[in-house]
């Protein structure tokens, strides 16, 4: 109950000390900027009497200047005659004794319902029914010690203002209003007039005000749309583009991988020759460690180890020479040493293992 009063209490003085601001600032102001502040669109009907009513319009001081005053069968001649400006806006002005005042006191809660709390307390506090009156209702004042607000009231009899409206047929109007003094100031804050009796605007401006919210709500989608769709087609983007650069990175761990291996077949190759001397070496080694009347008559290479035949006339030697060669190991005989008869020659075959060529010289 404390925040909600503390709420109406809040916006209670706030709206009043937008009045009162409004109300001191409004005389300071140059008379043509007041001018521009007026609705001029805005006209006020006022019933002297039941026949005879009067044109009011508002001027820059506040004060309300009377245009025509004439009988109410001649409102429609001045309002084809008069200079009116577009879509003009006729308020129906109550003048004292048209109108009932009231004020008094309710319980706070009342507030979420206050026309219908109101409309139960009517006959407690006027001599009307709320079914016999058009009324309006505006909290006028906040009790926190209480936990009450006080209401103004303003109603007027139905018959009365069903007259009134009913003898205005040639106007369409958008509100009836109280006035207060003689100088007959509205209070713009009452509405007595019942929604059924208000006159619509017209169908071209009914559609039109339908397709200016049209617009509103469609540009109010595309708002919190278009950014929507811009970040969802920029994350996809950025998804494709870390698609791709995964892809090439993918890719290029493949030919890393690739590379790597084809290293390591060829450090492998190299390593493989530089473990053993050239096949052109070892032939050039073994040509001049044998004697030169020794004949070779095979060559085979395989493995690692050279196997050689031939025919020599000291074939036993041919082992301790081929030793001291330090690309030479293990150098024996793979078969018996035979005698060739038509040479003369001792015929051999001699195996032998290739070094790296670190092996020292027999003599060293």
């Amino acid at each position: 109950m404390a925040v909600i009063l503390l709420q109406f209490s809040q916006s209670y003085l706030l709206k009043r000390l937008w009045n009162w601001w409004r109300g001191q600032l409004t005389p300071l102001l140059p008379e043509k900027a007041r001018v521009l502040l007026i609705p001029r669109n805005r006209f006020y009907i006022t019933f002297s009497d039941e026949k005879t009513i009067a044109i009011l319009h508002p001027q820059s001081d506040g004060q309300l200047r009377e245009l025509a005053r004439l009988p109410v069968g001649g409102l429609r001649l001045w309002s084809e005659d008069a200079d009116l400006p577009d879509n003009p806006v006729f308020i129906l002005l109550l003048r004292p004794g048209q109108y009932l005042r009231r004020r008094f006191d309710l319980p706070a809660a009342a507030r979420e319902n206050l026309k219908q709390v109101v409309g139960f307390e009517l006959d407690r506090h006027t001599p009307f029914t709320a079914d016999q009156v058009y009324f309006a209702v505006k909290v006028a004042d906040v009790l926190p010690k209480q936990s009450q607000i006080r209401v103004d009231v303003a109603l007027t009899p139905k018959r009365v203002l069903d007259g009134f409206v009913n003898q205005l047929p040639t106007v369409s109007l958008r509100q009836a209003t109280i006035s207060a003094g003689p100088d007959l100031r509205p209070e713009q804050d009452f509405d007595l007039l019942p929604p059924e009796l208000k006159s619509r605007p017209p169908r071209l401006l009914r559609l039109l005000n339908l397709g200016l919210a049209g617009l509103l709500v469609v540009l109010l989608v595309l708002a919190f749309a278009v950014p929507v769709v811009r970040y969802d087609r920029t994350i996809q983007s950025l998804e494709r583009q870390v698609d791709q650069t995964r892809r090439a990175a993918a890719k290029a761990n493949d030919i890393k991988r690739e590379l790597l291996q084809l290293q390591k077949q060829i450090r492998f190759v190299l390593d493989k020759k530089n473990e053993a001397p050239p096949i052109i070496t070892l032939m050039e080694e073994i040509s001049q460690r044998i004697p030169d009347d020794t004949w070779l008559t095979g060559f085979q290479f395989r493995d690692g180890r050279i196997n050689i035949d031939g025919k020599s006339p000291a074939a036993s030697k041919l082992v301790e020479l081929l030793e001291a060669s330090p690309y030479l190991k293990d150098v024996h005989f793979v078969s018996p040493i035979t005698h060739d008869r038509a040479s003369g020659l001792e015929r051999f075959r001699i195996s032998m293992e290739i070094t790296d060529g670190t092996k020292p010289d027999s003599g060293a």
